[in-house]
């Protein structure tokens, strides 16, 4: 993965435009769900969390799952 969304918005000299705001969004609630529904919880939810590559979003870091 290319960088987290902490670093891509902090990298930004402007508020990011409302598509990427929506992609990051919609991919890490969509994640969220694929979580729960297989009975996992995140438990650290951040910016610094969210891998970023050509658009796409991941979910890092399940030291603190249940």
């Amino acid at each position: 993965m290319n960088q987290n969304v902490y670093q891509l918005i902090k990298d930004l000299k402007t508020a990011p435009p409302e598509v990427v705001i929506r992609n990051v969004a919609f991919q890490t609630l969509q994640g969220l769900v694929y979580m729960h529904k297989h009975g996992y919880f995140h438990r650290d939810m951040k910016p610094e969390n969210l891998l970023e590559s050509n658009g796409m979003i991941k979910i890092a870091d399940f030291g603190l799952a249940r």
